[in-house]
């Protein structure tokens, strides 16, 4: 169940003429979000990732939306705030208090432009605030079936890095990262002394551009098997072996981890982001594998804040 601190109501109603101008009216901090937004057109440079995601109807399954400039998931302080509504927010670093671990928030509360963004120093992260939550802890499992999507500024680098984990001590866990060659990969382990049950990384075609702003996504649904889990990449699938979908199919595991979900690192503090990377929105389905068309409708109407 989700903590009680932090809950957020977004009202959904059917907008129309006075409606959409009423909305567009209001300010970025405390707006209402509308499931369709026609009246707008594309482009939307100026909102909120949680607004998008909602007026494209895509909220369904929605566990989590972190946005560094919508002034209702930052301000100040030591939380990234997640605005799906369902309150799982996390620390900047390992705990509430200020340390050497928290990324370092940049801009201006609200502004929704590419200014506003976290940036990593080579050893921080974010962390989850609480023990796991039941979707957290089956994004490894036989079964899986979840999206993640990441607006992150890339920068060169040689190493694994990883943008989502959740790994305990023991391995069990899952990580989507990139790797030493800059390709996107994600990993699921077991217990048996850091196994993996899957291990799927883009091909070098599409490694990623450095240094520059990247949307980058993974669609995975385990019981789908062949065909039914891609990579996407600034607009398009990145293929694995020069295919875009691959089987995710695995048998294990299906223990739950012990740690809590890290965002620029495994679950125990590793392979974090690089110095000068930075996060500007982030957000994970579980339950739902979104389709290359959901992902061209949320990149296209994003991509506009980065200047793409």
């Amino acid at each position: 169940m989700a903590p009680m601190h932090h809950m957020i109501s977004r009202r959904k109603f059917v907008t129309g003429g006075a409606a959409l101008a009423a909305y567009a009216a209001l300010p970025a901090h405390g707006r209402l979000a509308v499931t369709n937004l026609g009246g707008f057109g594309g482009g939307d440079s100026g909102k909120a990732l949680i607004d998008i995601i909602i007026s494209l109807r895509l909220d369904d399954d929605l566990q989590l939306c972190l946005d560094a400039g919508d002034a209702d998931s930052y301000t100040s302080g030591q939380k990234w705030l997640d605005v799906s509504g369902n309150g799982y927010d996390f620390t900047l670093g390992a705990s509430d208090s200020a340390e050497g671990t928290d990324p370092t928030f940049n801009g201006t509360a609200g502004g929704l432009t590419s200014n506003e963004y976290f940036e990593y120093d080579g050893g921080d992260f974010f962390e989850y605030d609480t023990t796991p939550e039941a979707w957290m802890n089956t994004l490894h499992k036989d079964g899986a079936v979840f999206t993640i999507i990441h607006w992150f500024y890339k920068v060169e680098e040689p190493n694994i890095r990883v943008h989502v984990g959740t790994q305990k001590p023991s391995g069990t866990g899952m990580t989507f990262e990139h790797s030493a060659g800059d390709g996107m990969s994600v990993v699921a382990f077991d217990d048996a002394g850091l196994a993996t049950v899957l291990d799927v990384s883009v091909d070098p075609a599409f490694n990623l551009s450095e240094p520059a702003w990247h949307f980058v996504a993974v669609s995975l649904d385990e019981p789908a098997g062949a065909g039914g889990s891609f990579f996407y990449i600034n607009g398009d699938y990145a293929q694995v072996s020069s295919s875009n979908t691959f089987d995710a199919t695995y048998s294990s595991p299906s223990t739950n981890g012990s740690n809590e979900m890290q965002i620029g690192a495994d679950g125990k503090g590793n392979l974090p982001f690089a110095f000068g990377t930075r996060s500007a929105e982030l957000a994970i389905w579980q339950g739902t594998a979104l389709t290359k068309t959901n992902l061209d409708s949320i990149y296209s109407r994003t991509k506009g804040r980065f200047g793409l």
